[in-house]
């Protein structure tokens, strides 16, 4: 089952290599370039030096410059558009998602994208909170016809074992501000009434000199990290964590990365994470889930959801993401530090903590990121 298309040009985008651009290169670039050629700007050099292009600026036609080039240094990329497996979708004209990631036992699933792209709709079939409808009306939704819709695929097993319900997921909320709303008052007694070992995870997330704390008056990174250990310390096949680092300082976001990799490890369960700072998300993951294009108004919506489009599809190599109007999962399997273009023009310059990587700019030099294997 496909979702309709959206029906608009192909977009690409280009990847610059600064650090492999030589003086052939640019020359190549902004000889060649259709756009210089019949008197627009296309490719051009900055006073900095720089090899530059818009990003509305890129063609298909640039691709001759990316064959002429001796190196790797220019890569033009045709951005994915709305396709797939549809999976679920809220109302006429509503927020639709297409496809999911899947969770692989040993592993942590990492989902990168902005606000209102379908992040947290994919963590909520995944657990079992929703049942996907897969376009059509709630009221036709059913696992059976999850399972049928995957059938032959890997996602097929867990979403049999959904219906069977014999898997235990543990789900970690975005929000952390309800968490006194429970029968515990204390840390201590909230940790002791979700597990058999509640000391468990304690040094490892900072939880020691809170143990008494009531719930009420912790702060924000108090209760993340107490959420997490929550999490953390519930028996389970999958654990889902939405948004983990937040609130927390950089040296907190590195120790709860570590504590949910190292867990996921022992145990042998399957984690999915959602995250904005990317750096913890390098850190974390095996592998890297991208949803991009343009979220809808969730203010538009009296349940909340959110009006857009989201797809998902497999990319092995660089991805820059460019606002469109649909949104895309993006699976790997290798390593990625991914940025996603912001609305300032302020650079955002990520490095992995794992491991040397190559540092590429975006064509706006609006992004850079590295990218490398583990």
């Amino acid at each position: 089952m496909t979702g309709p298309q959206s029906g608009r040009k192909q977009e690409y985008v280009a990847f610059i290599d600064q650090d492999e651009v030589t003086d052939e290169v640019r020359n190549i670039a902004v000889k060649y370039d259709p756009l210089n050629r019949s008197g627009h700007e296309g490719f051009h050099v900055t006073e900095n030096g720089e090899l530059h292009i818009d990003d509305a600026n890129v063609l298909a036609e640039h691709k001759l410059i990316e064959k002429k080039i001796p190196n790797d240094a220019i890569q033009i990329i045709p951005l994915p558009a709305e396709t797939g497996q549809l999976v679920h979708q809220y109302g006429e004209n509503g927020f639709r998602l297409y496809n999911l990631p899947i969770p692989d036992d040993g592993s942590v699933i990492g989902l990168l994208g902005r606000n209102g792209i379908g992040k947290s709709t994919a963590l909520d079939i995944l657990s079992g909170n929703q049942v996907p409808n897969f376009g059509g009306d709630d009221e036709g939704a059913g696992w059976n016809r999850a399972i049928e819709s995957f059938r032959g695929t890997t996602l097929q097993t867990h979403l049999e074992r959904l219906r069977d319900e014999s898997v235990d997921t543990a789900y970690k909320d975005q929000r952390v501000d309800s968490l006194h709303e429970t029968d515990a008052e204390t840390v201590r007694e909230l940790l002791a009434s979700r597990s058999d070992d509640p000391d468990r995870f304690v040094n490892a997330l900072g939880l020691r000199s809170i143990l008494d704390r009531s719930l009420s008056d912790l702060s924000g990174g108090e209760r993340q990290r107490v959420a997490i250990g929550v999490t953390l310390s519930r028996a389970a096949d999958l654990y889902l964590f939405d948004e983990p680092s937040s609130f927390l300082d950089i040296k907190q976001r590195l120790s709860v990365a570590r504590t949910i990799r190292s867990h996921v490890q022992e145990t042998d369960a399957a984690a999915v994470v959602v995250e904005h700072d990317l750096a913890t998300l390098d850190l974390l993951s095996d592998a890297i889930h991208v949803l991009y294009g343009e979220p809808g108004d969730s203010a538009s919506l009296p349940s909340g959801r959110q009006y857009g489009r989201a797809s998902t599809s497999s990319w092995r190599e660089n991805y820059r993401k460019k606002t469109s109007k649909f949104g895309v999962i993006q699976s790997t399997s290798r390593r990625l530090a991914l940025a996603t273009a912001k609305t300032t023009n302020r650079p955002l310059y990520i490095r992995s903590l794992r491991n040397r990587s190559r540092t590429f700019h975006s064509s706006s030099n609006r992004v850079r990121f590295t990218t490398g294997n583990r």
